[in-house]
């Protein structure tokens, strides 16, 4: 059974077991670390200035790092610019938001040694800019989250 159709199956058990409250993106853009959409959403309508999304996306990771004890922060941060790609890209993450989530996240993972995930998401930072979409098997593969 392919990827595709694994993904398929398990986001229909999932809606059977009614957890609507799961993000579950394209197998493309599956994330190492669950983030609920509502955690997502409010990022994306609190990055409105560069400074402003700085503090979300702190936020964000601090939240899925209680939510998530004794997981590696590579795979919380990766998760997160995985997350904000795969948004962009289906139109649900604001291009101008995407810009400012995926900057920020850039700075993250600097500051925490992450300097290939840094700069994955600089590079995808600087492709929202142009309006083009984010090659998410990029982000995944320096994200660490599966492809």
């Amino acid at each position: 059974m392919n990827l595709s159709k694994m993904n398929a199956s398990f986001v229909a058990f999932v809606a059977v077991l009614g957890f609507s409250s799961m993000v579950v993106l394209p197998a493309s853009a599956q994330v190492a670390v669950d983030i609920p959409q509502e955690a997502l959403s409010a990022t994306a309508a609190s990055c409105t200035s560069g400074d402003a999304c700085a503090v979300a996306v702190q936020a964000l990771i601090d939240q899925l790092v209680a939510a998530n004890p004794g997981t590696d922060v590579s795979l919380i941060v990766g998760s997160v610019v995985s997350a904000i790609a795969a948004g962009y890209n289906a139109g649900s993450f604001p291009a101008v938001a995407a810009q400012f989530a995926l900057a920020s996240a850039a700075s993250i993972a600097t500051a925490s040694g992450l300097t290939e995930l840094a700069a994955t998401a600089t590079a995808a930072a600087t492709t929202v800019a142009s309006g083009d979409p984010i090659d998410l098997e990029a982000v995944a593969e320096a994200s660490g989250s599966p492809a």
